[in-house]
């Protein structure tokens, strides 16, 4: 049981950034956005689905088993059906398979854009050989409905927009926690602060600090090491939260709910801050475009 267990939570760890990645280099840029948000939300529905598929069998003995069992399914219709996929022409490129290459692009995105697409990745070749680009200077549930939302103002409203919107309304969440945590346990008032508070906050989420970052982290590391790079950043992004919740109760006894919650709030507006700054807005912007728009500027 603990080998599925670490098979299992291996294949949920490599599983989502391999899709952002794989789906970011096979979508047309005008639909990109609204294409990686279908990851969102189909594992809102994974989750939703697993919480389900129980309530029915829970009364049999060994209705864990079966729960397993059932799971093996879309897993296995999954692992199939991806047989039929194209392999991402981005990837065939780097290998020096730039027929095949051509070839998946034409039939994903028609000739001419295909040729274009071509050019424009061998442009960008020529440009990473010409600036040497550091990765660190390139980085200047989760509700359904929300995610929803997110499906689609993603190509509309643009990445960064979404991001400044669901992080500064995180932050005026934790204000009503805080606000709940000012009040007597008694008011009625505190009760209603604290659980919309929640629930607004895990709706912001879902409009963009969870989405979003998923497809924008691919769209901006170049080609040669946006895998390597979706792997570092998702290994952190998963450890974070591991110790985000492995610590949350011991600081909430040490620092108490309102302290707490207000550094929670005060990391939002930070993000709001970093995303103003430095985010790029790669709405309706190809690949190449975005990777030729992230190399440093000769001064000449």
């Amino acid at each position: 049981m603990l080998l599925g267990r670490f098979l299992v939570g291996t294949g949920l760890g490599v599983g989502p950034p391999v899709a952002s990645l794989y789906v970011t280099e096979i979508s047309p840029a005008h639909v990109r956005g609204t294409y990686g948000s279908f990851i969102q939300i189909a594992s809102c529905f994974g989750l939703m689905g697993a919480l389900l598929i129980g309530i029915p069998v829970r009364s049999i003995f060994g209705w864990w088993r079966i729960c397993f069992w059932i799971s093996t399914i879309p897993a296995s219709m999954l692992a199939l059906l991806m047989m039929f996929c194209a392999e991402s022409p981005h990837w065939l490129y780097k290998q020096g398979r730039n027929v095949e290459a051509e070839a998946v692009l034409e039939k994903l995105l028609g000739g001419s854009e295909a040729k274009a697409t071509i050019l424009e990745l061998s442009n960008t070749d020529r440009g990473g050989e010409a600036n040497t680009i550091k990765l660190i200077e390139l980085l200047c549930g989760r509700h359904s409905r929300g995610s929803t939302i997110a499906l689609a103002l993603m190509d509309k409203l643009g990445r960064k927009a979404l991001l400044l919107c669901s992080f500064f309304g995180m932050a005026v969440c934790t204000v009503l926690q805080v606000l709940a945590t000012a009040l007597s346990a008694s008011n009625p008032t505190a009760f209603y602060l604290s659980v919309g508070g929640m629930l607004l906050f895990v709706l912001m989420y879902a409009v963009g600090a969870g989405p979003v970052p998923g497809l924008l982290l691919p769209e901006i590391f170049p080609s040669r090491i946006r895998a390597k790079a979706m792997a570092v950043s998702m290994a952190v992004h998963w450890v974070l939260n591991f110790f985000v919740g492995l610590l949350f109760l011991r600081l909430l006894d040490v620092m108490g709910p309102g302290p707490l919650y207000s550094t929670f709030g005060a990391f939002c507006l930070l993000a709001v801050v970093f995303v103003k700054r430095n985010v790029l807005e790669t709405k309706g912007k190809s690949l190449q475009e975005i990777e030729i728009a992230l190399l440093p500027q000769s001064p000449f």
